[in-house]
């Protein structure tokens, strides 16, 4: 074959009189209508984009070209196969956090998009790209963000009356967010009354809120999921203390559980030391500190340091702020009256937004869904209230918001539902996700929806349904929050049974 079948027809032409050409004509003219681009790296790519325009000869003018990039956040430390792209062809392999900026250079006018083209394998992530379409202007484009989450590997489940009660783990397919349940679940407790659950961040402990033996117990998080049962366990108080809520806070230094002390509740504070519980103040009763008829419900917001929770028989929230060494120091006002208390409203689940900002709050007697804003000093105003009922969302429970703050769903007992809704970023409101509430058996059915949990992608969301002792599984449309249904719910509880299933939700 003769060289000049090989090339652009704007190089053979050139050829053809190599002595009256400038070097930077022969570039200029091989790019624009013959679709023929010449990256920063002197290699061509067939992407069809115009970079650059001219006229041959020293009176010629030149389009100017520019790039476009942005910032890669989330990607594991030893993460592999990340390959975004801007078009055919245009392809760029990720391997690091930070800046990132493709070699084709674009013309004014000429549009493009990013996308994810291979998601990393090891570990599995998923990645998203935002302000990734746009028309190029007059400037480099730097504004694209490619934001990666690790998938959910684990989901464990609290079956506080499961007999005695029992831990379910079950492993998460990754692609399509189904559960199968690991060698030995569900685990029947030596304690009684596993109410409440959560995760250390470091993925290593599941901590167990056992209602009935006035404990915080330690299981470790062995390979494959399972169990050891028990590594540590750490009194709340006397036998009348009932602790039934806990929370974390993201760093992974403080874990609080409140109590039901009756006639008064209490929030217990302990430092956490290799799935150790230590009480924040060196002896459990200087770190026990008032709280309200069942605080049933915490959250922490690590942006303030502040530990928000819901007293569910006084009808108030209360809030503390957090110290250096997760002692607890009440926030002034504090507790405050939710709405206009019982018996019109009650407060059941909090759920704090990632940016530590607004505070949503579950009313499982108007069967509404609140948003409160508050300070840097947890002070809380009521801001808006959404009637789930309106929606078929009945008796609304627990909540959830996803890790991008986008979404956000609620497990609803007295319909057998979820209901979505995507969150507005400058105000923190709501608007209801399209065909919400989705039912959680495929049906309408009082199998009472308790515990709502978003895997760390975004990409799935699990329901407990405590009296069918079952967890539903869906698939989530990122784009607009609906939810399709992955395979029937799937058995959380021993084949023997028990009056109940699954209360709590929990994923690494």
């Amino acid at each position: 074959m003769k060289l000049a079948d090989r090339l652009p027809p704007c190089l053979v032409s050139v050829l053809a009189f190599p002595a009256i050409v400038a070097v930077s004509a022969l570039l200029a003219g091989c790019n624009g209508p013959s679709g023929y681009t010449l990256d920063s790296t002197g290699s061509g790519s067939s992407s069809g984009t115009a970079s650059s325009s001219g006229t041959a000869g020293g009176g010629g003018t030149t389009t100017p070209t520019y790039t476009v990039g942005g910032t890669v956040t989330g990607l594991a430390a030893n993460a592999t196969g990340l390959v975004i792209q801007a078009g055919t062809g245009l392809t760029l392999p990720i391997v690091s956090n930070g800046r990132f900026v493709f070699t084709n250079s674009f013309a004014p006018g000429a549009s493009y998009q990013i996308t994810v083209q291979t998601q990393p394998g090891t570990p599995v992530q998923y990645c998203r790209v935002t302000a990734g379409t746009g028309v190029i202007s007059d400037a480099d484009v730097s504004n694209v963000l490619v934001n990666c989450a690790t998938v959910g590997q684990y989901l464990f489940a609290a079956n506080p009356f499961d007999n005695n009660g029992t831990l379910a783990v079950f492993t998460i397919d990754p692609t399509s967010g189904r559960l199968t349940a690991v060698t030995g679940s569900p685990y029947v407790l030596p304690e009684s009354y596993p109410l409440d659950i959560a995760v250390d961040p470091t993925g290593q402990f599941l901590y167990v809120t056992n209602t009935g033996a006035a404990s915080v117990s330690t299981e470790s998080i062995g390979t494959g999921g399972q169990l050891a049962l028990d590594t540590s366990v750490a009194s709340t108080g006397t036998s009348s203390n009932e602790p039934s809520s806990i929370a974390i806070d993201p760093a992974g230094q403080y874990l609080y559980v409140g109590s039901n002390d009756n006639p008064n509740g209490t929030v217990e504070a302990y430092t956490l030391n290799g799935g150790v519980l230590t009480p924040a103040a060196g002896a459990l009763p200087a770190s026990v500190y008032p709280a309200g008829n069942n605080p049933y419900s915490l959250a922490v917001d690590a942006t303030n340091g502040l530990l928000f929770g819901a007293n569910l028989y006084d009808g108030d929230l209360f809030d503390y702020t957090i110290a250096s060494g997760g002692l607890l120091t009440a926030v002034t006002g504090s507790p405050f009256q939710f709405q206009q208390s019982l018996p019109i409203n009650l407060p059941y689940a909090v759920a704090v937004h990632p940016t530590g900002k607004w505070l949503y709050v579950t009313d499982n007697m108007a069967s509404s869904l609140s948003l409160y804003t508050y300070d840097v000093h947890g002070v809380l105003t009521l801001a808006a209230v959404y009637s789930g009922n309106a929606l078929g969302g009945l008796s609304p429970n627990g909540l959830a918001i996803d890790a991008t703050g986008r979404l956000l769903y609620v497990a609803n007992t007295g319909s057998g539902s979820v209901s979505g809704y995507i969150i507005n970023q400058g105000t923190g409101t709501l608007t209801p996700v399209a065909g919400s509430p989705f039912t959680t058996s495929g049906v309408a059915s009082a199998g009472t929806p308790m515990s709502v949990r978003i895997d760390p992608s975004s990409q799935f969301v699990y329901v407990s349904n405590g009296d069918a002792g079952t967890i539903s599984v869906f698939s989530v449309n990122f784009a607009n929050g609906v939810l399709t249904p992955v395979g029937a719910p799937v058995i959380s509880i021993l084949a023997s049974g028990g009056t109940g299933g699954p209360s709590a939700l929990a994923i690494e």
